[in-house]
Order: C-alpha cells, then structure tokens, then sequence
C-alpha cells in the first residue's frame, strides 16, 4: 500500500467514526433519559447537542484548515499517484 493510499484509508476511517458518534446514542437514548431523569420528550436533546457540537468543531476547524501553510499541499493528499 502506497503512502497516499495508506493516508487515504486513515482520513476515511477518522471521518466514518466522527460522523457515526454522533448518532451512537440515539438506539440507547430512552434508557440515557431515564439515567439522567429526563423526561422522554426532552432526551432528544443528548442527541442534539452532540450534532451542534459537530457543527460548530466543522465550523471553526474547516476555515483553520485552509488558513495554514500547508493548505497548498493538502490537494497532494487526495490527488492519485501519477505514473511516469
């Protein structure tokens, strides 16, 4: 495995289990309300939060990526190797 595919397979991996915690509380959501004392109707909350917290992260780390330095060679990272 290349170096760029290898770095490829690690930024899908870290991006699959960023987006799937987000939504890893909703099957076990009535018994966290009921854990935390919270009303049924006010549990989806635990749910909601976790996804503005996301926002907000995607919100505020997205413009640093692009501000740095390295920004330029970032498209590098995606782009296939190219053969001689």
């Amino acid at each position: 495995m290349s170096p760029v595919s290898g770095r490829r397979t690690l930024l899908a991996v870290v991006c699959a289990v960023a987006v799937a915690t987000i939504y890893v509380a909703q099957p076990v959501l009535p018994r966290i309300g009921e854990d935390l004392g919270l009303p049924e109707a006010d549990s989806g909350w635990i749910v909601t939060t976790g996804q503005l917290g996301y926002l907000i992260g995607l919100a505020l780390l997205v413009p640093l990526g692009t501000c740095s330095t390295g920004a330029n060679s970032s498209p590098g990272i995606f782009s296939s190797p190219r053969s001689a």
